[in-house]
């Protein structure tokens, strides 16, 4: 089984690409762990094996033909040989992303997209203004530290994302409550990403944003319970009546507009709905 980031990485990429298939999904992510890169028949794999999150994404180098002779322990290296456009840290390795592997990213990629996750500061693999000074000011950059907007020698302000949970969990339960979801689905986590990158805007995306700004956090959670929400009703999960009668049985309330209008009697404005709840009964 893979691990729930996987497992979700995976499933968006299947749900952008439906032709694509879950072996070939799997295909497009290379592991790095403490060992190098995790790929099949890896001698020091042979006494215990690969754990069962990491076997489904071992890389076959006999795939990449002549091109396979690198050094494993190397992650400049490993860049090139995969090709990679995403770069995602979240070991707690400091500096694991060194100037060697960023211009790598760089010298591949027109955008290269480089998330230090792990956190604090003293672990992260990179800090904003290296992914910055060494991709030339062209990274997309997130992390889970929050740095402040940064202005590039020749190309401008940049805007680094904070990856951090306080954008997901709040909105999750939001639209989870509202419609009274008897449980949260992988399909509604994966509604509650998608609906959170679509508030970043134009202006944003510019700077090489690709979270909102930490002063919407609050007003976001608001969206992102509309998405979930909306994703729990195709899911089958919500209970039904939540939505159609807007009555809140726990609190005898009355929500305006969770009174349907739709063919199905439901929410016809999933912001509404969620904002209306939000007001109402918490």
């Amino acid at each position: 089984y893979e691990t729930d980031t996987f497992f979700f990485i995976v499933s968006a990429m299947m749900d952008s690409e439906p032709e694509l298939t879950m072996q070939e999904a799997r295909a497009r992510i290379w592991l790095v762990d403490s060992k190098g890169l995790v790929y099949q028949n890896r001698p020091e794999d042979k006494l215990k094996g690969l754990s069962s999150d990491k076997a489904p994404f071992a890389v076959d180098l006999g795939t990449l033909g002549g091109s396979q002779s690198f050094d494993k322990n190397d992650l400049a290296q490993i860049v090139k040989a995969s090709r990679c456009t995403v770069l995602v840290g979240a070991a707690a390795i400091p500096k694991a992303f060194t100037k060697s592997v960023i211009t790598q990213m760089a010298s591949q990629n027109k955008n290269p997209v480089i998330f230090a996750l792990s956190n604090p500061t003293s672990k992260a693999e990179c800090t904003a203004f290296e992914a910055y000074e060494w991709s030339g000011g062209r990274a997309i950059f997130a992390s889970g530290t929050k740095f402040d907007d940064l202005t590039v020698k020749g190309v401008g302000l940049r805007a680094p994302g904070f990856a951090n949970n306080a954008f997901i969990f709040p909105g999750i339960a939001l639209g989870s409550l509202a419609v009274g979801a008897t449980k949260v689905t992988d399909k509604m986590f994966l509604a509650a990403a998608v609906t959170l990158a679509a508030l970043v805007t134009e202006e944003q995306l510019q700077k090489g944003a690709v979270y909102p700004p930490t002063s919407t956090i609050k007003e976001s959670a608001v969206f992102v319970g509309a998405g979930v929400a909306a994703a729990a009703v195709d899911e089958g999960v919500a209970r039904e009546g939540v939505c159609g009668s807007g009555f809140i049985s726990s609190t005898g309330a009355k929500v305006p507009s969770l009174d349907g209008g739709g063919a199905d009697d439901t929410c016809t404005n999933w912001e509404a709905c969620v904002r209306d709840f939000a007001k109402t009964c918490l």
